[in-house]
């Protein structure tokens, strides 16, 4: 006679993505150069990526397909903060900043380099990566050093 609304049930299939979920990028993770040979601006100047992810080696090897380039492994530093790095990096070399193909994932983080700029890049993100490291390893130290002041008074 009268059929009530059922609610449909709501599976879990496994390995599902679930796009809403905000991503949070202020954790410990790898930053990443890549350099795009292929990817000429002019007499020695060429293109450099600087990124962060959780997985760099992937990282590369869909970007490469996505941009039809073979995309080289420049440097890649572990840091506790990746977005912070990121951030800093970014900063320092907005001055050669160059936008790529729009619409392609990653297209914002390009940069205009010549070999020397592109070892400075390097130099830079080691030395930003450990003083990010040596931030978070003072941070942790002091906490626990308060913690045991605390607990032994």
């Amino acid at each position: 006679m009268f059929k009530r609304p059922v609610p449909k049930p709501k599976l879990k299939v496994p390995g599902q993505v679930r796009l809403n979920k905000k991503r949070n990028d202020y954790v410990p993770g790898f930053v990443y150069i890549f350099h795009d040979a292929k990817a000429i601006q002019g007499k020695g100047i060429t293109m450099c990526k600087i990124g962060l992810s959780r997985t760099p080696r992937l990282r590369r090897h869909f970007l490469s397909l996505e941009y039809g380039s073979n995309l080289e492994i420049r440097a890649i530093a572990f840091t506790m903060n990746m977005r912070l790095t990121e951030i800093l990096m970014h900063q320092i070399f907005a001055a050669s900043h160059k936008l790529r193909t729009q619409g392609l994932d990653g297209y914002t983080e390009w940069f205009q380099v010549t070999y020397l700029r592109m070892k400075l890049m390097q130099i830079s993100l080691f030395a930003i990566a450990v003083i990010v490291n040596f931030a978070y390893f003072v941070g942790i130290i002091c906490v626990l050093m308060f913690l045991s002041y605390l607990l032994f008074r």
